[in-house]
């Protein structure tokens, strides 16, 4: 409760930095055109400016490409061919999703808000901004639950506010990303995420979730995230059934690739449930990562689950994590050990443990 306030006040204070800029309100059907005078309270269609907000937006957004916009407040899902050009970015809706289809490219800095629920400790808010292509050049700060649909791409720095996720399903190159953030929050790569440009990625403020939520494996398995250059790495969440495997042999799951050094100094590894009964590869590895050097190592093993009720996981076993060579002696891989079926008898009497997840 205290995020939605703190939500709610942030909005406030930049309606009030705003106060003098012009406004435009929408008062047409979703599927209005923007171009049309009686679609807008007092027949003013938008005119491009920086400091202009749109109120209640929803429709066909036809005004032209880079169309520049303050603050949209988005009533409902903008759709159309054309591109804005927008600071901030405001999800009205309290449990219905809103999508923006049309290309977003961030003038310098961009704020995108979406209501913070579910709005707990133990969740991450369920994506309720939903964009397609997002172009950035600045910082992008999120607040709630983000995703994009359309690609990511330019270079820049994420900061996730606490509590918040931004979700990437499909795939992204970008040149160059640092994530910043506070408290808990996600940084979802469902598809793949491309780092090209040859400098340092920083992800060490945020937990890094790769391909989680098609709870689905497809093989062969390319690296999720690569980086041409260095890699930091903060916590990463591993959920077991991005390794289940239902083919006789076990297929190495290469989720990380990084050509420079891979930093472990400040990284944790966290996990999650395995589909029950649904493991096939006993007795092998599973690659997590390659790297042209590493230094560091995470602090603890993999303990997976079988999941039990809704919010309720049983430990399986130990996976160990295993480095193929020393930190700073040049390339090598991380994998995670799975040891063979008769070693889970001997913990049957694990009593459940229940684990944050994601509801």
């Amino acid at each position: 409760m205290k995020a939605r306030h703190s939500l709610a006040a942030i909005v406030i204070c930049v309606v009030c930095a705003h106060a003098g800029a012009e406004t435009y309100t929408f008062v047409g059907p979703q599927e209005g055109l923007w171009s049309n005078p009686a679609n807008w309270l007092g027949g003013s269609i938008p005119i491009p400016s920086l400091d202009s907000i749109i109120r209640d937006a929803q429709g066909i957004h036809d005004l032209g490409d880079n169309f520049d916009v303050g603050t949209i407040y988005a009533l409902s899902s903008i759709t159309g061919t054309h591109s804005f050009r927008v600071h901030q970015l405001v999800s009205t809706q309290d449990y219905s999703p809103t999508h923006l289809s049309p290309t977003l490219n961030a003038n310098g800095d961009i704020s995108l808000f979406s209501h913070l629920y579910p709005n707990s400790p133990d969740t991450i808010p369920a994506v309720r901004l939903m964009l397609g292509p997002l172009h950035i050049g600045g910082t992008i700060e999120v607040t709630g639950g983000v995703g994009v649909f359309g690609g990511l791409s330019g270079e820049g720095t994420i900061h996730l506010n606490n509590w918040s996720a931004i979700e990437m399903p499909g795939d992204h190159q970008l040149s160059s990303l640092t994530v910043t953030g506070a408290g808990d929050n996600r940084l979802d790569i469902a598809g793949t995420l491309h780092m090209t440009g040859g400098v340092p990625a920083d992800f060490a403020a945020t937990t890094l979730d790769l391909g989680r939520q098609t709870f689905t494996l497809s093989a062969p398995t390319t690296a999720k995230l690569s980086v041409e250059g260095d890699l930091k790495l903060g916590s990463w969440f591993i959920g077991g059934q991005e390794f289940y495997n239902s083919n006789p042999e076990p297929i190495p799951v290469d989720q990380i690739h990084v050509s420079g050094t891979l930093d472990l100094t400040q990284a944790q590894i966290a996990g999650h449930a395995f589909p029950q009964n649904e493991i096939s590869t006993y007795g092998d590895h599973l690659v997590l990562a390659t790297y042209g050097n590493r230094i560091g190592e995470f602090p603890q093993t993999f303990i997976p689950a079988t999941q039990v009720d809704w919010d309720v996981f049983q430990p399986l076993f130990d996976m160990p994590i295993h480095y193929t060579n020393a930190e700073n002696s040049g390339p090598g891989e991380i994998w995670l050990i799975i040891p063979e079926p008769g070693l889970l008898t001997s913990l049957a009497i694990l009593l459940p443990l229940t684990l944050r997840g994601r509801r």
